[in-house]
């Protein structure tokens, strides 16, 4: 069933406000399948993966690139932490535009539910707060300064990587839901408290994030995901 309001999703193009046409209004949701290689750089796999998923859709948005190398979701994720990951993440979106796809690669920093890259026995994670379970280290101001402008130059990386937009991952617990959670966040600074002040790092990487889009020669989209629920003790 390809109809929706009386309307062909399926064969019926979608513009984008700034200009971005993608061939139908289908997406291929970000799925993080964990088939990088050790340094989070992209595999072959990953690039027979979205060869399939991309023949059909619109939109193809590439799941979980972590920003930091402290803030890797999952052992296999892909990484967009260093410049050396544009020449395999470019070979991934050659792959979806192949298909006729546009291509999104999502934005993520695992914060408290971060782990090690490579196995470390002193690893601690960062999060909004300190924390015992799991262990976490509360980020300093100056830490959250660089983790804003880590997601700035992934999006930078991106653009080079020839990817039509990013998405801002604000979901699954990651680390801006984790400020945006009076349950995560106990911070009493600028950055916790109120939801003011809980919203202040999100709003501050998408607006770092938006300044490095403008540098786009061509049209460049930001999207943000958010949950809209919390599966926490507490909640």
């Amino acid at each position: 069933m390809s109809e929706f309001g009386g309307v062909d999703v399926a064969r019926q193009p979608y513009y984008f406000a700034n200009g971005l046409m993608i061939r139908n209004s289908i997406c291929a949701a970000p799925i993080d399948r964990q088939w990088g290689l050790a340094n989070g750089a992209v595999s072959r796999w990953d690039c027979d993966f979205h060869r399939q998923h991309a023949r059909y859709v619109g939109l193809d948005i590439v799941g979980s690139a972590y920003v930091s190398t402290r803030g890797c979701t999952a052992r296999g994720s892909l990484s967009v932490a260093g410049d050396d990951m544009i020449s395999g993440l470019q070979r991934l979106t050659t792959t979806i535009h192949q298909q006729g796809a546009r291509a999104i690669l999502q934005l993520v920093h695992a914060g408290q539910r971060a782990i090690a890259v490579m196995p470390d026995d002193q690893w601690v994670a960062r999060g909004p707060s300190s924390s015992k379970t799991p262990p976490t280290h509360a980020l300093s101001v100056a830490q959250l300064a660089m983790i804003i402008e880590q997601f700035g130059q992934a999006t930078r990386r991106a653009m080079a990587a020839g990817f039509d937009g990013v998405e801002i991952h604000g979901a699954n617990h990651f680390l801006l839901q984790q400020f945006m959670s009076p349950l995560t966040n106990r911070r009493t600074d600028s950055y916790g408290g109120s939801l003011v002040n809980r919203l202040r790092l999100p709003i501050q990487i998408v607006r770092r994030v938006l300044q490095e889009a403008q540098s786009s020669q061509r049209p460049f989209v930001v999207g943000y995901r958010l949950s809209p629920e919390e599966r926490l003790t507490g909640a």
